[in-house]
Parts: C-alpha cells; structure tokens; sequence
C-alpha cells in the first residue's frame, strides 16, 4: 500500500475515533499538594484515567477522586483579546516592558462594565508570547459577551473565548518542588488525550488565571 495512503487511514482512524471522544476532568495534587485539574478528550476514559493515574504515581502525585482540587479553582467564562490598552515603559532605564497603567484598567473595566462581563484580569500569556487582557463571565455567558465585544468594539482583538479553571487558592513551591512540578506537568502535557493542565502555583508560567491567594 502507498505511504499516502497509509498515511490518509490513520488519519481516518484517529478522526473517527476522536469523533466519539468523551471529555472527562481529572484531579490531582503534586508536590506540597499543589493542585492540578486535568482536562482531556478521550476516546476510552477508562483508558486514559488509567494512564494518567500511572504518570502521577511515578512523579509522587496523587490521582484524586474526592473533589478536594476543584474547590481551589473556579469555573468560569475567558474572553481573551490581545492588551492593546497598556503602554511600553522603562525599567531602569533600559529595559522596556508593558505594564497595566491606570487608564488602561479604567478603559478595560468600562469595555468591562459595557458587554456584561463579571471582571478584568491582565496578564502575559506563555504559550501565546505576548500580553493579554482576559474578560471573565459566567461559564453560559461566554458567546453573549464576545457577541457584545464584537459588535460594541470593533478595534478589539480578539484571541479566543473559552471556558476555563481559574485557580483561586495558590500554593508557593520551592526551587526543588517546583521543578517536580514543571516535569510533572510537561509529562501530563505531552500525553495525546490532554486539552489542558491547570495549575495553582504561584509563578509558574502558565496560561491558568491565578487569583491572588497564596498558601505556603
């Protein structure tokens, strides 16, 4: 048989197979009971719960059935657009970096205010590698808000509009756990069925909205 179509059956294999995914939520907690919601797209949750369940117990984590790592987080609506708002500013002298002035807060909370939605958070996005300015709303008003965004403001550009964990109850790692962390996370991460990992470590360079809440 051609490459090509070798090729093309796998992928009908995986797209068919993908077709009849399940989208599951798993928990766990890894070093110092640093919380962990795993997002996957399975098309055998048995499967992939129990392959998830081996990466934990290999790294010292913690596959957790009870619902105590979801009340660290909140279920909430993210529209994300790009920070258009913030003004470039020097540190020192010579390093210039964006920040989240004063107007550009006053100007996000009236678009804020405008479309409906519940808060304002700014931030840098790693995976994206620029600044952004996250609209949150309630997991069922996600579409009406970036409906009114849209049509209320046309120069804003905007990058997606999800529903996300926002981790709510944040936990300070050492040097030592937080690399157990990071190694722990990348390994999840890289697992085919996984969508996303949300963390609630303070200053780990993730796309989780943290909200400022630490516990040591």
């Amino acid at each position: 048989m051609p490459k090509e179509r070798i090729e093309n059956s796998i992928k009908n294999a995986l797209r068919s197979s993908y077709e009849k995914a399940t989208q599951s939520l798993f928990q766990a907690r890894g070093p110092m009971k640093c919380g962990l919601m795993i997002d996957v797209l399975a098309p055998n949750v048995i499967r992939t719960k129990n392959e998830i369940k081996t990466i934990l117990k290999k790294n010292d984590a913690t596959f957790i059935s009870d619902g105590s790592v979801a009340f660290m987080f909140d279920h909430k609506g993210v529209v994300t657009i790009k920070d258009k708002l913030s003004k470039p500013s020097e540190n020192g002298g010579d390093i210039v970096e964006v920040v989240a002035d004063e107007h550009a807060i006053d100007q996000a909370e009236e678009i804020a205010i405008e479309v409906g939605a519940e808060d304002v958070h700014f931030s840098y996005n790693e995976q994206l590698d620029q600044r952004v300015i996250q609209f949150l709303c309630q997991p069922l008003e996600i579409q009406t808000i970036r409906k009114e965004m849209e049509e209320k403001h046309q120069q804003l550009e905007i990058l997606s509009a999800d529903v996300q964990y926002l981790a709510k109850s944040l936990v300070d790692l050492d040097e030592h756990n937080m690399t157990q962390a990071d190694r722990l996370i990348e390994l999840i991460t890289n697992h085919p069925d996984v969508l996303n990992v949300y963390d609630n470590i303070v200053g780990y360079p993730s796309s989780t909205i943290k909200i400022d809440q630490t516990f040591t």
